[in-house]
């Protein structure tokens, strides 16, 4: 696997005793259906509660390091390795300007790899979504000349990443030649620390799971009917729309 910009997304980040950690494997959602920023208490991967779906920003932040120890160890370590994760809506209040979730999980990732000299590391802290995150790499990879780029994400993550690079390259087709892989951080997990492995294995066919796959579906669709919701950024990739938010020159 040689990879120049290895990725990871985001998934969340939330209070813990007042610290700032990524989420865990669950969350709760807010009252809108969002990360709710706070941890909840006592909540299990099959419960009733139609709110409890899959978060996995720790999840990501750890399959990120893991994958990134072996790399180093093959003498292979990437170019650049980027924290895509911004400052969406749900901490866009918080009082310290330098918050975002890639900065909460590479301060994770740094408790648990060491960063080979020569690896260049960037958070990307403006991005609000999940098109920013994707789109964003792909300008970087363009403006540096880099192929190669690994994309880490929870599994049930993944087919809307890849919807989202889909419908990037119908007006975009020049990154088809990027080499950009999806990269499940279950799967990672167990293929690097296989005690992960009867956890993940009850997590992938939980209540929790079921949901969430169906909400991604729903977004999925959406997002194939010109429908998906962007808040006030705009459907960036429909007909006759600015395809892509560019970066300033």
């Amino acid at each position: 696997m040689d990879l120049d910009i290895l990725c990871v997304f985001g998934r969340g980040i939330e209070k813990v005793n007042e610290v700032w950690v990524p989420t865990q494997h669950i969350e709760e959602l807010s009252d809108k259906n969002g990360h709710p920023g706070v941890r909840a208490p006592g909540i299990d991967m099959n419960d009733d509660n139609l709110r409890v779906v899959i978060a996995g920003g720790e999840f990501n932040a750890l399959a990120t390091a893991l994958l990134y120890n072996r790399l180093v160890a093959e003498e292979r370590p990437p170019v650049i390795l980027v924290f895509a994760a911004g400052r969406p809506a749900y901490i866009a209040d918080d009082p310290d300007p330098t918050l975002s979730e890639g900065r909460v999980l590479l301060e994770y990732f740094r408790r648990r790899a060491i960063l080979r000299e020569g690896t260049e590391v960037l958070i990307q802290d403006k991005n609000r979504n999940t098109r920013d995150d994707l789109m964003q790499t792909l300008f970087l990879a363009r403006e540096r000349g880099l192929r190669g780029i690994g994309v880490i994400s929870v599994l049930v993550h993944l087919a809307r990443c890849q919807e989202f690079f889909r419908k990037a390259l119908e007006v975009k087709p020049e990154f088809e030649s990027y080499g950009v892989r999806f990269l499940a951080s279950e799967t990672i997990l167990m293929q690097e620390e296989s005690e992960f492995t009867p956890m993940l294995s009850e997590l992938l066919i939980s209540a929790a799971y079921c949901r969430t796959a169906e909400r991604e579906r729903k977004g999925i669709a959406d997002l194939r009917a010109g429908k998906y919701y962007f808040g006030s950024q705009g459907y960036g990739f429909a007909s006759g729309k600015s395809a892509l938010a560019e970066p300033a020159k």
